[in-house]
């Protein structure tokens, strides 16, 4: 018999059998093209992202529902977006165009600026139709995607080496953002991750992450911890396995992988202190395989991390794709109840 997410989650607390293991593909804008809205009216509208996600999430079952406004901070900063009907927007105008205009950046306010606050009406409505059986929360960027989305990767990754007080002045708005972001997710009873597309060594180099990423990200783990009572999950992309213990040592309970990268090498690096979460290629694999060959890929996640000692979830590299094919989630979401009755008849 098929469980809900939230029991499922409780039964493997308390060490108990489950239908499947946990699997959560990392859905985002995915959720208005299956079901066939255009995403420049699912991100102005509530309810149309909360219709969406509800009914994407009630065809598969996967264990998290979560919406993240990522590019709608530049906007709520006076930034403009390129909205398009099948592609997430980009930035036009960034809030910042030069560093000179440091001290005049004002914080949004996550419940009157740009969009935002439909991401918490959004929210408030998936809760109310399916909460009972899955958690739902929201997503964040992490200090350099935000600060990115203020001047521009281009005038960040350049500004390290030329202007690195304003830098470190950037990352800690940067960072007073995403807590004040994520205070409103706690007051609400909302869980809140937080993703990263720039911490990856093809882009900074150890050092640099170590000198003007590591301490906004302590900061944010330590208030985390002292909210919540429990650690925070981050998604980082890309090549990031000389950050791995880096992240552990700073609190990360929780780390979701770039496909890129190999579980098998994470769990020897991070197992002992971390879950693992990933890590599917969602383009090569879920975009243009086909469901025998989503089966093979989930396979190979799960025999590397499903062992992984502070637990697994089985997921995507990162977002899943517009036009990904509806029978490869299904196909994701069948390996893992495949995988796991397979494991306990061998026991």
């Amino acid at each position: 018999m098929a469980m809900t997410p939230i029991q499922r989650a409780e039964a493997l607390k308390k060490g108990s059998r489950v239908d499947r293991m946990p699997c959560a593909p990392m859905i985002a804008e995915y959720a208005a093209c299956y079901a066939g809205i255009d995403l420049r009216d699912y991100l102005h509208s509530a309810k149309l992202m909360a219709d969406c996600h509800i009914k994407c999430y009630r065809q598969f079952g996967y264990d998290s529902v979560g919406i993240s406004p990522m590019a709608g901070l530049a906007e709520a900063m006076g930034g403009t977006l390129a909205y398009a009907p099948d592609t997430p927007p980009s930035v036009l105008k960034h809030p910042l165009s030069n560093w000179d205009e440091l001290d005049k950046l004002i914080p949004p306010d996550p419940l009157k600026d740009g969009r935002l606050p439909l991401y918490f009406e959004a929210m408030e409505r998936i809760r109310d139709a399916v909460g009972h059986e899955v958690k739902v929360g929201s997503g964040m960027g992490g200090p350099m995607s935000v600060a990115s989305l203020v001047i521009g990767t281009e005038n960040l990754l350049m500004g390290m080496i030329k202007k690195p007080d304003q830098v470190h002045q950037l990352l800690q708005f940067s960072t007073d953002i995403i807590i004040s972001y994520m205070e409103i997710c706690a007051q609400r009873g909302f869980g809140c991750s937080m993703g990263d597309g720039l911490l990856s060594n093809s882009l900074i180099s150890t050092r640099l992450f170590r000198q003007f990423v590591r301490p906004y990200l302590q900061q944010i783990a330590d208030w985390y911890r002292d909210r919540w009572g429990r650690s925070p999950s981050m998604h980082i992309c890309g090549d990031t396995k000389n950050i791995w213990a880096d992240m552990a040592e700073i609190g990360f309970g929780r780390l979701s992988i770039d496909d890129m990268m190999s579980l098998a090498e994470a769990k020897k690096v991070v197992g002992h202190v971390s879950s693992l979460k990933g890590n599917v290629s969602p383009t090569r694999v879920l975009l243009f395989g086909t469901p025998e060959e989503v089966h093979k890929a989930s396979f190979r996640c799960l025999n590397e991390a499903a062992d992984n000692p502070k637990g697994f979830t089985l997921s995507t590299g990162c977002n899943l794709a517009w036009d990904t094919p509806p029978e490869n989630i299904q196909a994701m979401l069948d390996a893992a109840r495949i995988w796991y009755e397979n494991r306990n008849r061998e026991v």
